[in-house]
């Protein structure tokens, strides 16, 4: 995709300028509605696995912070959290 730093920064800048355009914004929402309506099974089974691997973003959203906010650290106790609480939950263990 983008991998040169100017790459990107132009990239950014083009998607700052779209999403100022009042236009193209609403332009782009009715097509991303499309999209997800139309591959509704795709994002469901796409969730469903960024859950199951404990993905950066799902753990991050589930601490509500930012991904970028996320040190390693921080990230691997929380998987390590989140993985108790699920094996004490299918071993029918109350927690609180």
């Amino acid at each position: 995709m983008n991998n040169k730093p100017e790459q990107r920064e132009k990239a950014r800048a083009r998607t700052k300028r779209r999403r100022k355009n009042e236009d193209k914004r609403a332009h782009d929402l009715v097509i991303s509605k499309k999209w997800r309506d139309k591959n509704r099974e795709h994002l469901i089974t796409l969730h469903r696995e960024r859950r199951q691997n404990l993905a950066p973003s799902y753990v991050a959203q589930s601490m509500r912070i930012s991904v970028g906010d996320l040190t390693p650290e921080i990230l691997e106790t929380k998987r390590n959290v989140i993985k108790l609480k699920r094996e004490l939950k299918n071993n029918n263990v109350k927690i609180r």
